[in-house]
């Protein structure tokens, strides 16, 4: 039966890193081959293991960190780490005692295999020894696929996130995995597309998706390539905390090694801001001029009339530019919402429905852009 109890006596969720390493639990990264997942993951277990804030998200902490990478050798492993250090002005010495890094290819560290999935439980006693020996906090497996032997079935995977689920809490402490989508045949993935099906997803507690930038997306931004540019889905799974409401980018940098190998690093990456620059006085000139002309300029960025062209000539723009155009759409919604400008439907011959037209907004004297 249940007993009343005091909130108060119960422990908080104790969250490493943003929401979405949490001690006791697993949590996913989902992302097809290339996109930088192994940078990120590195970067973040990096991030915990010193305490510092690179990626623009403050640890709780200093952590213990296990990075297992199952695929590659253990001096590129080296290469990433030093990489990521020199680009965030690391000293090394931070990380003696508090990152624990292995590859694969010398230690194979085989979870499950056979068609049903079986557990290889000497691979997971063999980790707890060593976590409870090292007070391990983290540990992050990259990437999964290269870790157990077993088809990607449900079953399979519900057997498998059990076994890390207990071991997340005999051993409190949080377990990344990385993993593969599944062939997503130019559609945008999610947590959904993981390979193996939605076992693996329903035994986390957080789960993210790593999407690229397309080129579309490059030309608004006003870049010359979209290839070193992938974004967090916002809409991604938590169970324990609230999604973050917009989808966060990063970028891979290189990074020049003293021997000579250029290797990636990865930093946040901004969208930019449509008002860089604009001022609520630049605002009031669009307005004003809007409002003189004789004819409205039309509010479709598709007609040779868009008032955007009027925006562009005061600010010094170009309204022809993919990442202009998509600056001053930006400005123009927010300035039609704030009431520095205002839509007005007008009928206009050979055209059946209202046309939406700008004019000046009842709002003369914003404070904001």
């Amino acid at each position: 039966s249940w007993t009343v109890i005091d909130a108060r006596s119960l422990p908080a969720r104790q969250f490493l890193y943003g929401n979405h390493y949490i001690r006791k639990f697993a949590s996913v990264t989902v992302a097809p081959g290339g996109l930088g997942k192994s940078t990120l993951v590195l970067a973040e277990c990096i991030a915990m293991a010193t305490g510092r804030e690179i990626l623009g998200i403050r640890p709780s902490g200093l952590c213990k960190v296990v990075y297992f990478n199952a695929e590659d050798p253990f001096d590129e492993i080296q290469r990433r780490v030093l990489a990521i250090c020199q680009h965030h002005d690391i000293d090394q010495s931070e990380l003696i005692g508090q990152l624990f890094v292995a590859s694969g290819r010398d230690q194979e560290m085989i979870l499950s295999k056979g068609d049903d999935g079986a557990i290889i439980e000497p691979t997971f006693e063999l980790m707890e020894r060593y976590a409870q020996s090292e007070n391990i906090d983290i540990f992050a497996f990259d990437p999964l696929a290269n870790m157990t032997e077993a088809p990607e079935t449900n079953d399979a995977f519900r057997r498998l996130g059990k076994r890390l689920s207990i071991m997340a809490d005999r051993l409190n402490c949080s377990i990344e995995l990385v993993h593969h989508t599944r062939k997503l045949n130019g559609n945008e993935a999610s947590v959904e597309d993981s390979r193996g099906g939605s076992a693996l997803i329903g035994a986390v507690r957080a789960g993210r998706a790593l999407n690229p930038m397309t080129a579309e997306e490059a030309a608004k931004a006003g870049l010359d390539s979209h290839i070193d540019y992938f974004r967090i889905e916002a809409a991604g799974k938590n169970n324990l905390s609230r999604s973050a409401p917009h989808s966060t980018w990063y970028q891979r940098v290189g990074v020049d090694l003293a021997n000579g190998d250029q290797v990636a690093s990865i930093e946040p990456w901004q969208w930019p801001d449509a008002f860089d620059g604009v001022s609520a006085n630049d605002a009031r000139k669009v307005r004003d001029a809007i409002g003189a002309m004789t004819h409205a300029p039309r509010e479709s960025a598709q007609s040779p009339e868009w008032g955007g062209f009027i925006v562009a000539e005061i600010l010094g723009m170009d309204g022809h530019e993919e990442a202009d155009k998509a600056k001053i759409k930006t400005m123009i919604k927010h300035w039609v919402k704030i009431g520095v400008l205002k839509i007005d439907k007008r009928q206009v011959p050979r055209k059946a429905n209202p046309v939406p037209f700008l004019i000046a907004g009842p709002n003369a004297l914003s404070e904001v852009p």
